[in-house]
């Protein structure tokens, strides 16, 4: 099944949820926790997101993060890394924390977001863990009706909306987190539609600016190119490598045991990628008996890709050849 898309513009609103591999816990102690935290307070100061809510138990967690500027996938990726680092050294253990990549839902803000708020601080009521959302030190309902030390990065906004003093506005707040969630509002969360959580209005905008956009303009790119490829040879990519690298036809097509030639290994890495050669025909251009040889020559290259001054040199002669097919 392929991956849900990642979709990620200025201003976004998102649930994030992850939980351990195969259900066990990440988190085993309050330091555990305390270190969790920090580095989420870490990604709101590098990454300059916010943290809008979180509730933290014993195998998955919850967050409700707003990207004023695009910069999840980088948050959660240093989120996630870093955590997953120093819980293993910290328990002498290797290998993946997670189940995998986190998940996170679109969410519409002006119709959902109070209640994800309520069912993330609710989360640990629901568990069973206690009877009180703010009994739990790890969830921000806590912070929220209090000035606790070293929260100022928690985004605390929805509470002005709760009264006007701040005394009457954690009252409320209070009292309207402990009420209870429809079955209607728990469904669209944990049920979200295509991985948003939003009405009717909200999931059409989105799938029409980001979605369909996506696949429309991908289908767009990949028509052009396929135009321009059509008009490509190989005697236009060799004849642009040779330039690039400064090598002749006879230099292009040397082997020397032990040595490699970088020039001949991209030439037949573009013609197979590029053009859909066959390995029997670039054995012709290359004056080589054996297909496996090209083959071999093939999984190298892709491992050197990884060089970036291998990979601008490709791109340089792919964006050369296009241009000369182009009319």
């Amino acid at each position: 099944m392929a991956r849900p898309l990642r979709i990620e513009y200025d201003g976004a609103w998102y649930h994030v949820m992850n939980r351990g591999l195969e259900r066990r816990n990440i988190f085993r102690e309050p330091k555990d926790y305390d270190h969790f935290i920090s580095l989420l307070k870490e990604i709101t100061e590098i990454f300059s997101i916010e943290i809008h809510a979180f509730s933290l138990m014993p195998n998955h967690y919850h967050l409700l993060i707003h990207t004023p500027k695009m910069g999840l996938s980088r948050a959660m990726r240093h989120l996630s890394g870093v955590y997953t680092q120093c819980f293993n050294k910290r328990y002498k253990r290797d290998g993946v924390l997670f189940r995998g990549r986190y998940k996170a839902c679109l969410v519409d803000s002006n119709e959902y977001l109070t209640e994800l708020v309520r069912y993330i601080h609710l989360n640990p009521v629901k568990a069973g863990l206690c009877q009180h959302p703010k009994e739990h030190l790890w969830t921000s309902h806590l912070y929220y009706l209090t000035d606790c030390k070293g929260y100022d990065w928690l985004f605390r906004d929805i509470l002005r909306e709760y009264g006007k003093t701040t005394r009457v506005a954690r009252q409320n707040f209070d009292l309207m987190v402990r009420g209870n969630l429809s079955e209607e509002i728990i469904q669209a969360i944990e049920q979200p539609k295509n991985g948003i959580i939003g009405g009717d209005f909200f999931v059409s905008w989105v799938n029409e600016n980001f979605v369909e956009s996506r696949h429309k303009k991908a289908k767009e790119i990949s028509r052009k190119e396929k135009e321009l490829q059509s008009s490509v040879t190989g005697r236009d990519i060799i004849e642009n490598i040779q330039h690039c690298y400064d090598v002749n036809l006879a230099e292009l097509r040397s082997t020397i045991r032990g040595q490699r030639n970088e020039a001949r290994s991209l030439a037949i890495y573009l013609m197979r990628h590029r053009l859909g050669s066959s390995l029997k025909t670039i054995s012709r251009w290359f004056r080589v008996e054996n297909e496996y040889v090209i083959a071999k020559t093939l999984s190298r290259f892709k491992k050197d890709l990884n060089e970036k001054t291998c990979l601008k040199r490709m791109r340089e002669i792919e964006h050369a050849v296009l241009r000369k097919a182009s009319p």
